[in-house]
């Protein structure tokens, strides 16, 4: 009929770009460990990985295209200070980003180690 409107939508096909990034780039920690979440923003599924075994990792809450990613160092009882890199890669795309993980040396106390027994 004469004076109607209709709205067409055209969705043209083509490949969205890939978009990854961290809110954090590096992170320290003090020698008795702690966990600290980064906050991954990517429109692509993605895989990570740590260096080092110290450094654990855990991918939990996702919220539209941000994921919280938990990173824990256990304490350091080595007497140096050690260092890790969380790899973060994206699936589709291959990019990647990289985190660099610190943890300090501290100062040994009595009771970072276990006393012996008496004979």
């Amino acid at each position: 009929t004469s004076g109607d409107v209709t709205t067409v939508t055209v969705t043209q096909g083509g490949r969205q770009k890939s978009t990854l990034s961290v809110n954090e780039e590096s992170l320290t920690f003090d020698h008795y460990g702690a966990t600290k979440i980064v906050l991954v923003t990517s429109n692509e599924d993605w895989t990570f990985s740590s260096s080092d075994s110290w450094c654990k990792l855990e991918k939990s809450t996702k919220t539209d295209d941000v994921t919280i990613l938990s990173i824990t160092a256990g304490k350091n009882t080595t007497g140096k200070r050690r260092t890790a890199t969380v790899t973060i890669v994206g699936s589709n795309s291959g990019e990647k980003v990289e985190i660099a993980i610190e943890q300090r040396a501290g100062m040994f106390d009595k009771n970072d180690f276990e006393k012996d027994e008496e004979l």
